[in-house]
């Protein structure tokens, strides 16, 4: 998803009388008194929560919306206000890292959260394969673009935390897809089975691979189901899908995978010859 981005400066220099607050408070010219003494909540809801109780031009624009906790002590604030969104959000910063790489992103991000809201519950209806979402969600959040967005990142003070504050006109969030196709399904499942036996787990990888080759007969999935079960060691089940990969070989033009196939089948072919037969006692009456 492509963004692009304005400084400090320029956003405030733009803004001077709605958003004064705002950038007084993040440019860090004076941080809301909440920081120096109230803070007890030490995770992302309490720096979030009382960043935006010590604002009043902040307060205004998060009224009335949820903060979310999220996983890594992280806390997040979405709101729409005319044809403007904002997000708010808060997150740990540890060593040399500045803040900035972690909260530009994770801020624009939680900008998408109507769209997010939609196409995740799409996900939830038709999949219920965990990986296969993840890989869903990851391709989804590199599709559309928003442009002209503004963000404001400044850590706070004797706090391992920091806080964003972005926005965007409505007019600026383009493309964002939040239906889901069959075929973004099928990609998404793929996906997930080249990175499982990327990864060595074969056996698993055999099982995605076969039902990916009962849904749509695609023969290299078939094929790569045979190459998952010779490298997870089942020579006896690669060997029988084997037999009905063999109608379709003429079929398969992928030279790579054609070169991992003969590979591990020759591998298995020796191995299974080097397996020493079974001794069979003989006993006399």
């Amino acid at each position: 998803m492509r963004k692009s981005k304005a400084t400090s400066a320029s956003w405030c220099r733009s803004h001077p009388g709605r958003v004064l607050g705002i950038c007084i408070a993040l440019a860090g010219f004076g941080l809301p008194p909440a920081f120096a003494t109230d803070i007890q909540d030490h995770s992302g809801v309490g720096i979030l929560t009382d960043f935006r109780q010590g604002d009043e031009q902040v307060r205004k624009i998060f009224d009335g919306t949820a903060v979310i906790n999220e996983i890594g002590s992280r806390a997040s604030q979405f709101a729409r206000r005319d044809s403007t969104r904002y997000a708010l959000v808060a997150f740990p910063v540890r060593g040399n890292i500045k803040p900035e790489r972690i909260g530009e992103p994770y801020c624009r991000g939680q900008l998408l959260t109507p769209e997010q809201t939609v196409f995740e519950e799409n996900i939830s209806q038709q999949v219920n394969d965990k990986l296969v979402s993840k890989s869903l969600f990851k391709a989804w959040r590199s599709k559309g673009q928003i442009v002209n967005s503004k963000v404001l990142t400044r850590r706070i003070p004797d706090k391992d935390f920091a806080v964003s504050f972005c926005r965007v006109q409505e007019a600026d969030v383009k493309g964002i897809p939040v239906t889901l196709t069959a075929s973004d399904i099928r990609a998404a499942r793929v996906t997930v089975a080249d990175a499982t036996f990327t990864s060595g787990q074969f056996k698993a990888a055999a099982r995605r691979y076969h039902d990916l080759y009962e849904d749509d007969g695609d023969a290299t999935l078939l094929m790569k189901e045979v190459i998952s079960l010779l490298e997870s060691g089942d020579l006896d089940a690669g060997f029988a899908r084997d037999e009905v990969l063999h109608s379709y070989l003429k079929d398969i033009e992928d030279l790579d995978l054609l070169e991992r196939y003969e590979n591990a089948m020759s591998k298995a072919v020796i191995a299974y010859m080097t397996v020493p037969s079974p001794i069979t006692k003989i006993t006399t009456p």
